[in-house]
C-alpha cells in the first residue's frame, strides 16, 4: 500500500476545559489537575465512606510524586477517580468527572502516548476512562444535574480531543485533486468508545428533567457530531470531473449493504429488529448500531467474483494497531458508525403508550434530535459523501483494485438515509414532517447525482402524492411540503434551475424510467397545478381552530461549512398539542387559501424564476441579445437575486469511458430524441399491457428490442419497468413455438442457485404474474422445475420432484387465501398430496411442513399488491393507496382519535413500500451489471446509450456498468421542451390563483408567475405559448369593463406594460394585447365621473383645453363598447369607476410606464418593430371604427403612431420600409376614413412626419421618398370628400414650398397625387392640381427631370388632358406638354445648364448615358403621353395631340437610332390602330360605338395619312417596319367602313406612288404580295357552291366546320363539287367582299397608271415586269373569277332564290374594271420601248390579242334589249381595246390589225354604238386607210379624236 507520510507537530488540546490561548498541556502540568482533585476527594466529606477511596487516593498522591511516569502508575493514579465516579456521591462525582475532563482538553494523554499508545484504542486505559465517565449516569434520569452537566462536558472534551499526526493514505483510493495536507487531526478515542461516548450524550439529552442540562447536551451533541465529520479533509472529495473516471452507476449499487432478511422487504435487520421500543440510546441500541450488517442475499452473490462488500461494524470498530489502518480511515468509519446510529435512531417508531404526537416523549425529542442532526451533517459536511471510504468495504485483494469512485462514502450510507426519509417523511407532527423535508432538500440538491433512483422513489411514493392529494394526507403535510420546496428552490445556493433541469434530463427523459410516474417534472408541475386550481368550499367544521399546533421550522439550507443550529428540542421549550392541535394534526382541511399561496410561491419562485436565471447564465450573448431592449428593466422584472450557476457536482462535457466519438454531455439535440424515443418507449409498454403481441411487434418496429431473438425479447421483459406483470404471464405462457422459446429464455435467465425452494418460487413468481389457464401455469412450471433442478441438482432427485412440488406450492397458495374457498387444506393434507414425489421417495416433512406454514402466513403475491391485499375496511378517507380509514361522521376529513393507529399504519404502509423499492433498486442494478459483464451489449442498454458523454456515479464492483447514468445540465435549451410539456398546466395554474384571489401578496406571485413563464416564450420564442400566456394576463386588465376593475387589475396593467417594456424584442403578437391594453388605460383615464373637467388626452383635440361635459357623456356611452366595436350582450348596470383605481390609473407613474413604452421602440430589433407598429395600427383603426360616428373620434394610437414614427425614423433603410410597409396603407385608411377630423388629423400629422422624413437625404435610385408620400396619392384617389381631397393638395402645396429642394423621388408621389386630382369632377380642385404642376413646372422642372419624375410630371398632364368635363384645362395642358417638349431636349443633350444639384445631375447623366440615347429617354414619355391623349382625348385636344405626335417625331426622328424607333413604332404608332384589329365586340378604349365611330372618322384618318406619310419621311429607318404598316393598310382596305377602306386605299396609292423610285426589288416583292393578297382577303369566294346536287342540311355555325375549300379553275369553270352554299349570315360578309374587291381593283389601277404630264407611268416605269405582270395576274384571276360567276345563271338564280340578294347578283363591274384596267395596262407594256419591256413584247402579245378577240366577241354577243347594262359596262372595255389597236406602231398594225379588222367593222352593226365608240373606230379606220394606202387621212387628226 502505498502511503504518503510526514513528521507529527504538537498534540493541541480541546474542548470545554481548552486552556488560554498561547498554553500548551504537559504531563507535569495535567499532574496538577490530578493532585488537586485527589487533595479534594481527599478532604470531602463523602470520602469518609468509602474506605477504599481513601487508600487509593493516597496510593495515586504517591504515584503522582514519582519522577518516572508507568502505565502501572497512570492506572493507580487513575484508579480513586473511578472509585469517586462509582461511589454515586454528586460532590465526588463531579470532582473525578472534572478531573479526567480537563485531562482531555489539556492533552495529557498525547504527553503519555508512549504509555497509552497500546491502549489508545477502543480497549485500555482511555477507553476505561470514557467508560467510566459514561457509567457515572448509570442512574439515568436520577443522576445529580450537576453530574450530568460534568459527564456532558467530560465526554465532549473526549471525543473533541485530537491528536496532530502525520497523514497516511492509500494513494490509489484517494487520488491526488489538488494539494493534499500532510498532517490530520487525529481523535484520541474511535469505535465502540465513541459510540459510547455519544450514547451516553444523547441519554442525558433525553432523560434529563432539567431544561439547561438538556440544551447543554443537545449543543454538545452538535459538537460532537460536527467535529467527528470534520476530521475528514475535504481535499480528499472527489470533484465533480473525477466522477467519470471509471464505468460507475447511481442507483441500484448492488455492492453496498444489502436491504432485507428481516421479513420485511427492503428494511435492514438493524433497523427493525434490533432498534428496541426503548426511547433511549441504551446499550443494546447502541450494539444493535454496531452489530454486522446483514449478508447480501443470496441470488446476488452469484456472477462476476465480488471486488468490494460493505465491511461488518463489528469489523470496524475490533481494528488493528494504527500502523495497519491510517488515522484518515479511522475518522472515516467513525463518521459512517455515528451518521449511521443517527439515522437508525430517526427510524425508531413511537411506542403506542406514548402517543406519535407527544413532542415531550423521549421517543419523539429523540427522532428530532437524530434527524436535526443528520441534517445538519448534510448541510456543512457534504464533502465527505464524496471522500472514497476503502476502509468500509472488504476488499478482495486478489483481484485489480476498484475505483475510487465505486467506494465513496455516500455507497455506505446511502440505504439509512433513504430509510430515514421513507419513515419520517410522511410523519403527521409537523416538527418531524418538517425536518424530514429539509433533509430531503439537502439529499436533493447535494447527492442528487448519486441517488437518482433513490429520488426517482421518494419522488414518486411520497414528495409527488402529497402535491397531488386531495384528502389523502393531512393539511399540514402538503403546506409544510409546499413551504419547504419553495424554500429550496428559491434558495440561490441550491441552483434550482441546474436542478429542475437535471429532474428533467434524467426522469422524464430518461428511457429507464418507463413508467409514467417518474417523468417527475411533469407530475410535479402538474399536481401544483391541481392544487392550485381546486376549489374547496368552505365548512365550518373543517376550518382550524385559531389556536393551530405549534410549527417546528428548521432553519433553511444554509452555506456550506455553516451549521445550522437547530431549535432546542427541550421539554420545556416543546409544547403539548391540545386536543384541538391533535385534531388539525390529522386534517385533510384547513386554510386553503395559505395552501394556495405556497403552492404558488412554489410554482412561480420556485420553478420559473430559477429557469429564467438558469437561461440568463447559461445562454450566450447572441441567444441574449434580444434582451438588450433595456437589460436593468429586465433584470427587474425578472427578479434581483441572481444564481450561482455552477454549484452541480457533475460538470458538462466528459466523455464516457469505451466511446470513440465525444458526444456533448446533454446536448439539447440528442436529449430531445431520447424524449422522443421515451414516448415511444411508453406508448409501445402501453399497447403490450393491452395486446402483448402487437406490443411486441411495436417495440422490435421502434427499436426497442434489439432483434426478434428469444433472448432479446425475454431480457425486455425481464428488466423493462412498466411492463404489466399479467400481460408478461400470458404472453409467456402461449402455446405457439416462438412464445415457448422466449419463455425458456426468460427463465434461463433467472438465477437460483443455492437458493431455498420456496424462496426461488416467490423469486420466480415476482417477475410476472401467473395466468389462469392450467396448461399455461403448467409450461411455466414446467421449465422452473428444469431450472431449479440444474442451478441446485442436490435438492431433489429428479425436475419432476421440482415440477410437483411447485405445482403443489401454487394449488396451496390459491387453497389458502382464497375467499372463495370454504374448507381449506390442512398441513396433513398437504404432506399426503406430497408424498412419494421424489423419484418415489417421500421428501422431508419438516421441509414440506415449513413450505405450508409459510404459504400460509405469507402469501406468494406481487411486491407491488402488497398494500392492495391489507384489510378493507368502510371509508370516506383514502389516505394511502390500499389503506382504509374510517372517519367520523359529521367531520369530513377529520381523523377520529380511535383512527390514529390507523393512520400511523397507513404511514408504516407507504414507508415500507418505499424501501420495498429501494430493494428492487439495489436488485435490479445487480441484475443490470450481471446482464452488462456477461453479455457485453443489451437491447436495454442499447436505448440507455442513446445519448453518451453523461457523468455517472456509483459503481458496481464486479466490474460491469450498469444502465443508470445521471445527465448534468450544462445547456439552457433543455428548457424549452420543459415548458412546452408544461405549459398549459403553469398557465392553469397561475390564471386561477389570480382570478380567486384579491390578496396582495398573492397576486403579486401570480403576476411574477406571469413575467416569468413570458420571459421563457421570448427565450425560445414559443408563439402558441406566449399568446396564451400574454392574452390571458390582458384579460387580468379588465380595462374592457372598468365597473369591475380592482387593484389586482392595475397590477396586471403594470405587469403588462412592464413585459412590453422588456420583453419587447420577442413579444411577436403579444404586442397587440399590449398596444390594447394602452389604448383602454387611455380610455380609463378619460372616464373618471367624479371629475367636472378633466384634460382630454386624445391628440386630435388638443386645441381643446378642457373635456366637456357634452363629451363626457359620449365617452361614458361608448365606455361600454371595446375596440373591436362589440358590445357586451348583457346589461349594462349604472356603476362609476372606483376613485382610487381611476386615480392609480391616471398617475403619474402609469403615465411613464406607458410612455416607457414608445419611448423605447427605437431600442427594439427591426423584427420587433414592426410587429409593434402592426399592432399599433390595428388598435388604432379599432378605436377609430368604435368612435366613427362621435363627434371626437378617438384617435390615440394614431397619435402614438406619429410619436413612434419619429423615434424609428432614423433607423437603417432596411427596417425603416418594413415599418412604413404597415404604416402606409394605416395611413392610407385612415386618410379616406368617412369622418372628416379623422381624416384632417391623419393628413395633418402625415404632412408633418413627411417635413421631418424630407430632413433625411436620399441617395439616387432610391424611393424611399415616394413610399413615404403615398398614402396623400391613395387619399386623393379613393376619398369621397372633396374637403379631404382639398386638404391633401393644401398638404402638397406646402410640402413643395418648404421642402422642394429635399424633394427626390418624392416627386413621383406627389405626381401621382396631382394625377388624381386631374381625374376629379370639381372645378376647384382640378385647377388647384393643375396650378401646382404650371408652378413646379416653372419654378422645379429641372430638379423634377433630375430626379427621375419627369415622367410622372408627363402623366400628370395627360390626366389634365384626359378630363374632358373642363376642356379648358385639358388644352392648357397639352400646350403645356408641348411647351415642355424642346425644354427636355435642351436638358438632355446638353444644351442648357439645369439648375440642380451636382448630384442628382450625375443621377441624371446615369439615366441618359449617351447622347444618342439621351433625347429618346426623355422624349418618348412625351410621345407617349401624346399618344394617350390621341387615344383617349377629347377632339379639338386629341386633334392637337395627333399633330404635336407627328411634328416631334418628324422634328427629331433623324436623331433616333434604331432601338428608338423600334420603341416608337411598336409602343406608340402602331398602338394608334390597335382596335382596327379587334371585332366589333373587343374595342375596349372607348365607353361606346359612337366614340369610336367619331374618332375612327377623324382622329385616325387623320393618324393613317400622318403615319403613312412617316414612313416616306423615314423611309430607310423605317424600313423594318414597313411590313407592319401594310399589315395596318390592309386591314383598313377590309374594314366593312367604306370611308376606312378608301382612306386605306388613298394611303396605300400615296405610299406607293410617293415613293416608287425609292423601291428596290424587295420592296416591290412586298407590295405585289400585299395587293395579293388584298385581291385574296376580298374574293368572294363563297358565291360559287355546288347547286347541281342535292344541297346537305346546313350545318350549325357553331359546329366550326364552316370554312370552304379553295375554290379550283379548270379551263376557266369552277369546281364547285363538294362546296357547301353559303350561311344566311355570311351573306352581308360577301357582298362586302364584293365591294372591297372592286375597291382594290380600283386602288390597283391608280397605282399601276399613277404619272402627271411630266412624268407619265410613275410606277410602271419604275416596276419590273415580272412584278407587273404579277400584279395583272391579280387583274386577269379576279376577271375569270367574275367572268365565270356571270355565265354561271344557274347559280345566280340559286342565290337569288335563296335570298342573297333582292336582284339577280352579278359581278359585272369587277368583270368589266378588271379586264380594262388589265388591257390597258399590258397595251402600255406591250407598247413601252424600253429594252426590258421589249424583251417581254411577245409573252405580252400573246396575252393581249386573245383578250382583244375575245372582249369584241362578247361585246357582239350582248342582247342590247335583254342586257343593256351589261352593254353600257362593257364598253369601256371596248374602247380600251380599239384604242390599244388604233395606237400600235405602223409595223404591228400592219400585222395585227387585218386579224381585228372585220370584227371591228361588225361593231359598227351593233345596236348600242354610242358616240365614244364611234369616235375611237373612225380613228383606227382613218389609219387603216391612210397606213394601207387607201385613202390619205390626216393621222394627226385622227389622234385628236380620241
Amino acid at each position: 500500500m502505498e502511503t504518503s507520510t510526514s513528521t507529527p507537530p504538537a498534540s493541541r488540546a480541546a474542548g470545554p476545559y481548552a486552556p488560554a490561548a498561547g498554553v500548551v498541556g504537559t504531563a507535569s502540568s495535567s499532574n496538577v489537575f490530578i493532585k488537586i482533585a485527589l487533595d479534594q476527594l481527599s478532604n470531602a466529606k463523602e470520602s469518609k465512606r468509602f474506605p477504599a477511596l481513601k487508600d487509593a487516593i493516597k496510593e495515586a498522591q504517591t504515584a503522582s510524586e514519582s519522577s518516572e511516569m508507568s502505565l502501572d502508575a497512570l492506572k493507580v493514579m487513575f484508579h480513586p477517580l473511578r472509585l469517586a465516579c462509582q461511589s454515586r456521591q454528586p460532590v465526588l462525582t463531579t470532582i473525578a468527572i472534572d478531573c479526567l475532563g480537563k485531562l482531555f482538553s489539556y492533552g495529557y494523554w498525547s504527553s503519555q502516548s508512549s504509555l497509552v499508545a497500546a491502549s489508545a484504542r477502543d480497549s485500555g486505559i482511555i477507553a476505561d476512562i470514557v467508560e467510566t465517565i459514561c457509567d457515572a449516569f448509570s442512574m439515568g434520569e436520577n443522576t445529580d444535574d450537576k453530574v450530568q452537566l460534568q459527564i456532558v462536558k467530560a465526554l465532549l472534551a473526549a471525543v473533541t480531543a485530537t491528536n496532530m499526526l502525520p497523514l497516511k493514505y492509500d494513494r490509489s483510493y484517494f487520488p491526488a485533486t489538488g494539494k493534499q495536507p500532510d498532517t490530520i487531526m487525529a481523535p484520541v478515542i474511535h469505535g465502540a468508545t465513541l459510540l459510547r461516548a455519544v450514547r451516553t450524550t444523547y441519554n442525558i439529552f433525553l432523560l434529563s428533567k432539567s431544561s439547561s442540562t438538556q440544551i447543554v447536551a443537545q449543543a454538545s451533541l452538535t459538537q460532537i457530531v460536527q467535529g467527528i465529520f470534520s476530521r475528514v479533509p475535504k481535499s480528499f472529495a472527489i470533484q465533480a470531473n473525477r466522477l467519470s473516471d471509471g464505468p460507475t452507476s447511481i442507483g441500484g449499487d448492488g455492492n453496498a449493504e444489502a436491504l432485507g432478511s428481516t421479513g420485511v422487504p427492503g428494511v435492514p435487520a438493524s433497523v427493525t429488529g434490533s432498534v428496541t421500543d426503548s426511547p433511549t440510546m441504551t446499550a443494546a441500541t447502541m450494539n444493535s448500531a454496531e452489530s454486522p450488517s446483514p449478508s447480501l442475499p443470496r441470488s446476488s452473490t452469484s456472477g462476476a467474483p465480488r471486488r468490494a462488500d460493505l465491511r461488518k461494524s463489528e469489523d470496524m470498530m475490533s481494528l488493528p494497531p494504527p500502523h495497519a489502518e491510517s488515522e484518515l480511515d479511522l475518522c472515516i468509519q467513525d463518521a459512517y458508525l455515528v451518521l449511521r446510529a443517527m439515522c437508525k435512531l430517526s427510524m425508531k417508531p413511537i411506542p403506542t403508550t406514548e402517543g406519535p404526537t407527544d413532542l415531550k416523549s423521549h421517543a419523539m425529542r429523540s427522532k428530532l434530535l437524530s434527524l436535526h442532526l443528520v441534517h445538519s451533517i448534510l448541510s456543512t459536511h457534504v464533502s465527505i459523501f464524496f471522500t472514497p471510504a476503502p476502509s468500509l468495504f472488504a476488499i478482495d485483494t486478489s483481484l485489480p483494485p476498484p475505483s475510487p469512485v465505486s467506494l465513496l462514502f455516500i455507497h455506505s450510507v446511502k440505504q439509512y438515509l433513504c430509510l430515514t426519509l421513507s419513515r419520517n417523511a410522511l410523519s403527521v407532527v409537523p416538527q418531524v414532517f418538517d425536518i424530514s423535508m429539509d433533509i430531503f432538500s439537502r439529499v436533493l440538491v447535494d447527492l442528487r447525482t448519486l441517488l437518482k433512483k433513490e429520488l426517482s422513489v421518494i419522488f414518486t411514493e411520497i414528495i409527488i402524492p402529497i402535491v397531488e392529494a386531495k384528502s389523502s394526507v393531512t393539511f399540514h403535510q402538503r403546506v409544510s411540503l409546499f413551504r419547504s420546496l419553495g424554500r429550496l428552490l428559491a434558495d440561490p445556493g441550491s441552483d434550482a434551475g441546474r436542478l429542475l433541469v437535471e429532474i428533467f434530463l434524467n426522469y422524464d427523459c430518461d428511457v429507464e424510467a418507463t413508467s409514467a410516474k417518474e417523468n417527475i417534472w411533469e407530475r410535479l408541475i402538474s399536481s401544483l397545478s391541481r392544487a392550485l386550481t381546486l376549489h374547496h368550499s368552505s365548512d365550518p367544521s373543517t376550518t382550524p381552530h385559531s389556536q393551530s399546533p405549534p410549527q417546528s421550522r428548521a432553519d433553511p439550507s444554509v452555506a456550506s461549512g455553516a451549521i445550522p443550529i437547530p431549535p432546542a428540542i427541550t421539554t420545556a421549550n416543546l409544547a403539548t398539542f391540545t386536543r384541538e392541535q391533535v385534531r388539525e394534526l390529522y386534517s385533510s382541511s384547513g386554510d386553503y387559501v395559505e395552501l394556495k399561496k405556497r403552492a404558488l410561491e412554489v410554482l412561480v419562485r420556485g420553478v420559473l424564476k430559477p429557469l429564467v436565471w438558469w437561461c440568463t447564465s447559461r445562454a450566450d450573448a447572441n441567444a441574449l441579445a434580444w434582451l438588450s431592449l433595456n437589460n436593468a428593466a429586465a433584470s427587474e422584472a425578472i427578479g434581483d437575486e441572481g444564481s450561482n450557476g455552477e454549484l452541480s457536482l457533475l460538470e458538462g462535457g466528459q466523455e464516457e469511458a469505451g466511446r470513440s466519438n465525444f458526444v456533448r454531455e446533454d446536448d439539447p439535440s440528442q436529449f430531445e430524441t431520447l424524449r422522443q424515443r421515451k414516448q415511444i418507449l411508453l406508448e409501445g409498454i402501453t399497447r403490450f399491457n393491452t395486446k402483448p403481441k402487437k406490443g411486441i411487434q411495436f417495440l422490435l418496429e421502434s427499436g426497442f428490442i434489439a432483434s426478434r431473438t428469444k433472448k432479446d425479447i425475454a431480457m425486455f421483459l425481464l428488466t423493462t419497468e412498466g411492463l404489466s406483470k399479467s400481460m408478461i404471464g400470458e404472453f409467456l405462457g402461449e402455446g405457439d413455438e416462438e412464445h415457448i422459446a422466449i419463455m425458456h429464455a426468460f427463465v434461463e435467465e433467472l438465477d437460483f442457485v443455492d437458493m431455498p425452494f420456496l424462496d426461488a418460487i416467490r423469486h420466480f413468481l415476482q417477475h410476472f404474474r401467473l395466468p389462469g389457464e392450467a396448461q399455461k401455469i403448467d409450461r411455466l412450471m414446467l421449465k422452473f422445475a428444469e431450472r431449479f433442478h440444474n442451478d441446485n441438482p442436490n435438492k431433489f432427485a429428479t425436475a419432476d420432484t421440482a415440477y410437483v412440488l411447485a405445482f403443489s406450492v401454487i394449488m396451496l397458495n390459491s387453497d389458502q387465501h382464497n375467499p372463495q374457498v370454504k374448507k381449506r387444506m390442512t398441513k396433513a393434507d398437504f404432506l399426503k398430496n406430497n408424498s412419494g414425489i421424489d423419484d418415489g421417495k417421500n421428501l422431508d416433512p419438516e421441509f414440506l411442513g415449513s413450505i405450508f406454514d409459510d404459504i400460509k402466513t405469507n402469501e406468494i403475491i406481487l411486491k407491488e399488491e402488497h398494500a392492495e391485499k391489507a384489510p378493507a375496511k368502510p371509508t370516506s378517507l383514502s389516505l394511502f393507496p390500499g389503506v382504509n380509514i374510517p372517519a367520523i361522521p359529521g367531520i369530513p376529513g377529520l381523523i377520529p382519535s380511535v383512527g390514529q393507529a390507523q393512520f400511523d399504519m397507513a404511514s408504516e404502509s407507504v414507508a415500507l413500500k418505499t424501501e420495498a423499492l429501494f430493494n428492487n433498486i439495489m436488485k435490479s442494478g445487480k441484475r443490470q451489471s450481471s446482464v452488462s459483464t456477461d453479455e457485453g451489449t443489451g437491447s436495454v442498454s442499447d436505448q440507455a446509450s442513446l445519448i453518451t458523454g453523461a457523468s455517472t456515479a456509483g459503481s458496481d464492483f464486479s466490474g460491469g456498468t450498469t444502465l443508470s447514468m445521471f445527465y448534468s445540465a450544462s445547456h439552457y435549451e433543455h428548457v424549452r421542451p420543459m415548458f412546452q410539456g408544461t405549459w398549459m398546466s403553469i398557465l392553469t395554474a397561475i390564471s386561477g390563483s389570480l382570478q380567486e384571489t384579491e390578496d396582495a401578496e398573492t397576486v403579486a406571485l401570480a403576476l411574477e408567475g406571469f413575467r416569468h413563464a413570458i420571459w421563457l416564450t421570448c427565450m425560445f420564442d414559443l408563439e402558441l405559448e406566449r399568446k396564451a400566456f400574454v392574452s390571458t394576463l390582458a384579460k387580468f386588465t379588465q380595462l374592457g369593463n372598468v365597473a369591475e376593475m380592482k387593484q389586482k387589475s392595475i397590477e396586471a396593467i403594470k405587469a403588462l406594460l412592464t413585459i412590453g417594456h422588456t420583453l419587447g424584442n420577442r413579444l411577436s403578437e403579444g404586442w397587440m394585447d399590449i398596444v390594447q391594453c394602452v389604448s383602454q388605460l387611455e380610455r380609463l383615464q378619460i372616464l373618471d365621473a367624479n371629475a367636472n373637467r378633466c384634460v382630454f388626452a386624445c391628440p386630435c383635440l388638443r386645441h381643446q383645453a378642457l373635456f366637456e361635459p357634452a363629451l363626457l357623456v359620449t365617452w361614458l356611452a361608448r365606455s361600454s363598447t371595446d375596440l373591436r366595436g362589440r358590445k357586451d350582450n348583457g346589461p349594462t348596470p349604472k356603476k362609476e369607476i372606483k376613485e382610487d383605481i381611476a386615480a392609480v390609473a391616471s398617475s403619474q407613474s402609469m403615465t411613464l410606464m406607458v410612455d416607457k413604452i414608445f419611448t423605447s421602440s427605437v431600442r427594439l430589433s427591426g423584427p420587433a418593430i414592426v410587429l409593434f407598429v402592426r399592432a399599433l395600427c390595428s388598435v388604432s383603426w379599432d378605436e377609430i371604427c368604435a368612435s366613427a360616428t362621435s363627434e371626437h373620434p378617438r384617435m390615440y394610437c394614431l397619435q402614438r403612431l406619429v410619436e413612434i414614427s419619429y423615434y424609428n425614423m432614423r433607423r437603417i433603410r432596411f427596417e425603416w420600409v418594413n415599418i412604413w410597409a404597415i404604416l402606409g396603407p394605416h395611413f392610407n385608411m385612415v386618410g379616406s376614413h368617412s369622418n372628416p377630423q379623422v381624416c384632417f388629423f391623419a393628413l395633418d400629422k402625415l404632412r408633418q412626419l413627411a417635413a421631418k422624413f424630407l430632413e433625411i437625404d436620399e441617395l439616387p435610385n432610391f424611393k424611399f421618398q415616394k413610399d413615404f408620400l403615398r398614402p396623400f396619392e391613395y387619399v386623393m384617389g379613393t376619398s369621397t370628400d372633396p374637403k379631404t381631397k382639398d386638404m391633401v393638395l393644401t398638404c402638397l402645396q406646402q410640402m413643395i414650398q418648404a421642402k422642394a429642394s429635399s424633394l427626390k423621388s418624392g416627386w413621383k408621389a406627389i405626381f401621382g397625387a396631382l394625377s388624381k386630382a386631374a381625374q376629379e369632377e370639381r372645378e376647384n380642385l382640378v385647377l388647384l392640381g393643375f396650378d401646382l404642376v404650371k408652378s413646379n413646372y416653372k419654378a422645379n422642372f429641372e430638379t423634377i427631370v433630375s430626379n427621375l419624375a419627369f415622367s410622372d410630371c408627363i402623366t400628370c398632364l395627360v390626366e389634365f388632358c384626359k378630363n374632358k368635363n373642363f376642356p379648358k384645362t385639358s388644352l392648357q395642358s397639352i400646350e403645356l406638354l408641348k411647351q415642355t417638349i424642346p425644354r427636355i431636349y435642351e436638358i438632355a443633350t446638353g444644351t442648357h445648364t439645369p439648375r440642380f444639384e451636382k448630384s442628382a445631375s450625375t443621377a441624371a447623366d446615369e439615366v441618359l448615358p449617351t447622347p444618342d440615347e439621351a433625347n429618346f429617354r426623355v422624349l418618348f414619355p412625351i410621345l407617349f403621353a401624346l399618344y394617350e391623349v390621341v387615344m383617349t382625348g377629347d377632339l379639338e385636344v386629341r386633334t392637337r395631340g395627333l399633330q404635336y405626335l407627328f411634328e416631334t417625331i418628324k422634328q427629331y426622328g433623324d436623331t433616333f437610332s434604331a432601338d428608338s424607333w423600334e420603341v416608337v413604332t411598336k409602343g406608340v404608332l402602331f398602338p394608334i390602330f390597335d382596335d382596327l384589329k379587334l371585332s366589333k365586340s373587343e374595342h375596349t378604349k372607348f365607353a361606346n360605338k359612337e366614340d369610336f365611330s367619331v374618332w375612327l372618322s377623324t382622329t385616325l384618318i387623320q393618324a393613317l395619312r400622318l403615319f403613312v406619310e412617316l414612313f416616306g419621311v423615314f423611309y430607310t429607318t423605317l424600313q423594318p417596319y414597313i411590313d407592319g404598316m401594310f399589315d395596318l393598310l390592309v386591314i383598313c382596305m377590309t374594314q366593312e367602313n367604306e370611308t376606312l377602306a378608301r382612306i386605306g386605299s388613298t394611303c396605300l396609292q400615296s405610299f406607293v406612288e410617293s415613293n416608287a423610285a425609292k423601291f428596290d426589288e424587295a420592296m416591290w416583292d412586298k407590295i405585289c404580295r400585299e395587293f395579293r393578297r388584298l385581291f385574296e382577303l376580298t374574293t368572294p369566294d363563297g358565291l360559287f357552291f355546288d347547286y347541281h346536287e342535292q344541297v346537305p342540311e346546313m350545318p350549325d355555325a357553331s359546329s366550326g366546320s364552316l370554312a370552304l375549300p379553295l375554290l379550283e379553275f379548270i379551263d376557266g369553270v369552277p369546281i364547285l363539287v363538294g362546296r357547301r352554299q353559303p350561311l344566311r349570315s355570311e351573306y352581308q360578309g360577301l357582298i362586302v367582299k364584293c365591294v372591297l374587291h372592286l375597291l382594290v381593283i380600283q386602288t390597283l389601277q391608280e397605282v399601276l397608271l399613277a404619272g402627271d404630264n411630266q412624268n407619265p407611268d410613275v410606277v410602271l416605269n419604275a416596276m419590273s415586269g415580272d412584278h407587273v405582270l404579277d400584279l395583272l395576274d391579280c387583274l386577269e384571276r379576279s376577271y375569270n373569277f367574275a367572268r365565270a360567276f356571270n355565265r354561271d345563271m344557274e347559280l345566280r338564280i340559286a342565290l337569288y332564290r335563296m335570298g342573297f340578294m333582292k336582284q339577280l347578283p352579278n359581278l359585272l363591274k369587277q368583270e368589266t374594271s378588271s379586264i380594262a384596267i388589265y388591257i390597258t395596262v399590258l397595251v402600255k407594256l406591250f407598247m413601252d420601248t424600253a429594252p426590258e419591256r421589249v424583251e417581254r413584247r411577245s409573252t405580252i402579245g400573246g396575252r393581249l390579242l386573245p383578250l382583244f378577240h375575245q372582249v369584241i366577241d362578247h361585246f357582239h354577243n350582248l342582247d342590247v334589249d335583254v342586257k343593256k347594262r351589261n352593254v353600257t359596262a362593257w364598253k369601256p372595255a371596248v374602247i380600251s381595246v380599239i384604242t390599244a389597236l388604233a395606237e400600235l406602231d405602223d409595223e404591228r398594225f400592219k400585222i395585227i390589225v387585218p386579224e381585228f379588222y372585220m370584227e371591228v367593222l361588225d361593231l359598227l352593226l351593233h345596236q348600242d354604238v354610242d358616240g365614244d365608240i364611234r369616235t375611237v373606230l373612225y380613228a383606227m379606220l382613218a389609219r387603216c386607210g391612210g397606213l394601207f394606202g387607201i385613202v390619205k387621212v390626216d393621222v394627226e387628226n385622227a389622234q385628236g379624236l380620241n
